[in-house]
């Protein structure tokens, strides 16, 4: 059972202990001012500040591949080109996962709503979405996005 923070505790080690529960943590600063706007504010921002939208990279869409995905298909093409348009393929995609990875782990370091964004890292994690099984950001991102809108509310929409 938890008990309450009692009155009078909430100072700047009780804002660093809450920073690594509720955050990736925060600089000194945010928790200075988490301590001058009080217990009650800092909970009232963690739970309620929206995260702003972000929008992935541009190839992150359907239609990126659409350069080699046909070349790949066609029955005119070698079996040798097909097998170097594939490692084409592998090595593009290996790109833009490392590209997808630092972009949302930007938008995690760098939002205004960390516990929306902490809890949709532990929803990623717990239904384990993972770039080896799915071929589009449209498909990976989705429970990520879906995730992230439910994350502090009701579960039954994840």
């Amino acid at each position: 059972m938890l008990n309450p923070l009692a009155s009078g505790s909430w100072n700047y080690d009780a804002a660093a202990h809450l920073a690594q529960r509720a955050s990736f943590g925060e600089p000194p600063a945010e928790l200075e001012k988490w301590v001058n706007q009080g217990f009650d504010s800092t909970l009232e921002h963690l739970l309620h500040t929206p995260p702003p939208g972000a929008t992935p990279p541009d190839w992150a869409y359907p239609t990126r591949d659409e350069d080699i995905l046909p070349r790949i298909r066609i029955a005119e093409t070698t079996p040798e080109d097909r097998a170097q348009l594939q490692r084409q393929l592998n090595e593009r995609k290996a790109a833009q996962m490392v590209e997808l990875v630092s972009w949302w782990t930007q938008r995690m370091y760098n939002t205004l709503s960390p516990l929306t964004e902490k809890m949709t890292l532990f929803w990623h994690g717990h239904f384990a979405t993972s770039a080896e099984k799915v071929n589009s950001y449209a498909l990976f991102g989705s429970p990520r996005d879906r995730a992230r809108q439910a994350s502090l509310g009701r579960t039954r929409l994840l």
